[in-house]
């Protein structure tokens, strides 16, 4: 697992363990990692950088942040949302180092500021409902900030167990997370809310293995599952997929399916296109082989329904598709069911190879239901 996901309660589960195995505080850690990545973005352009510090944990690390800038001598302007003691001893201790080295405190959004960068400190993980008004002005001004903007953990107002979006969230350059990535950095809105997202496990990668359950899956991660094709073999070696759909104006969809057939590792696929005026070929995958639903229906593995429709046709060729024992069909038209996320159907050739007999057994949903043959 190369970028470990973490739920809340299993950040819980870490950080609990992290205070008693790591000697320097996790905030104080995140604070200068945070520091570090703010000078990377403000480019020493000599403009301020502002950071937007509220009152939980978040805000902590914001007030760590700008202690550890302001020991480059970067010029600082905290926006103190609440304006109480932060909560946590170490942000207490960087707040009070931050103003003895000069930093400067506002308590409302400096209107007249020009930053080279806006830190977001004001809301973290623990977000558990809709945004407040007052906090959601704030997430307003940093959004039209004319700069980057750099969240702490996550962007205020995410969800970081779920990716929603509680009302109104930052919407980020970058997001530094900590200890491990968060599901909804990754899910529904967190993709378009968190920029570019770095992780930094401040220490506790040893702690993180013993207790993440999940990962980011990347694309090195999967490219072992398909292995390195022999030199003395050809297309017929690697199975063949049959695809039937593309009625009239949604030929695109059958298309899409076979060439992510092949980027699959599918040794040879056809097309049944139920289209009167198909192309004859795909000129961006001309290994694609275009022709008739009988051709497709002889392949190992049938996919029935991207782009087929409710035409009269689409039904008479999905009962033609399952009437051997033993095949299982599944609709996979988006049009007519959305929920479906299955892969059609396989059956069993005469002669195939054992690694193509394989049958997949995918639920049946849709208008293929009624013609697929009991399990």
């Amino acid at each position: 697992m190369r970028f470990p996901l973490l739920e809340p309660r299993e950040l819980v589960r870490v950080e609990e363990r992290a205070r008693s195995t790591i000697a320097q505080s996790l905030m104080l850690r995140a604070g200068r990692a945070t520091a570090e990545v703010a000078r990377r973005m403000a480019q020493d352009s000599g403009a301020a950088i502002l950071v937007v510090s509220g009152p939980g944990n978040n805000g902590g690390d914001g007030w760590c942040a700008a202690a550890a800038l302001r020991e480059t001598f970067h010029r600082v302007v905290v926006f103190d949302v609440k304006g109480t003691e932060p909560k946590a001893q170490e942000a207490r201790e960087a707040k009070a180092d931050f103003m003895q080295r000069g930093g400067e405190t506002v308590r409302e959004w400096p209107r007249g500021l020009r930053p080279a960068l806006v830190i977001d400190g004001l809301l973290g993980i623990g977000l558990a409902r809709d945004v407040d008004a007052d906090l959601a002005q704030v997430i307003a001004h940093m959004n039209e900030a004319a700069c980057p903007v750099l969240a702490i953990d996550v962007p205020s107002g995410l969800d970081s167990a779920t990716g929603r979006v509680r009302g109104v969230a930052v919407v980020a350059t970058r997001t530094l997370t900590f200890i491990a990535g968060k599901p909804g950095l990754h899910t529904l809105d967190g993709p378009d809310h968190c920029g570019l997202v770095e992780c930094d496990a401040l220490g506790c990668e040893a702690l993180v293995a013993q207790v993440a359950q999940g990962a980011l899956i990347e694309p090195q991660d999967v490219a072992p599952w398909l292995p390195r094709r022999k030199r003395n073999t050809h297309k017929g070696t690697y199975g063949s997929v049959g695809i039937v759909g593309g009625n009239r104006g949604m030929v695109g969809a059958a298309l899409l399916a076979g060439r992510a057939a092949l980027l699959a590792g599918a040794g040879k696929v056809r097309l049944g296109l139920l289209s009167s005026d198909a192309p004859a070929a795909d000129a961006a995958q001309p290994e694609l082989m275009l022709g008739t639903v009988d051709d497709a229906l002889q392949m190992d593995v049938l996919v029935g329904g991207p782009g087929a429709g409710r035409s009269p046709s689409a039904t008479s060729v999905s009962s033609r598709g399952t009437r051997r024992p033993g095949d299982r069909a599944s609709d996979v038209s988006s049009a007519t069911t959305p929920s479906s996320s299955s892969v059609g159907c396989s059956r069993a050739r005469p002669g195939a190879a054992d690694t193509h007999r394989r049958r997949l057994r995918p639920p049946v949903t849709g208008r293929w239901a009624s013609f697929a043959p009991a399990a």
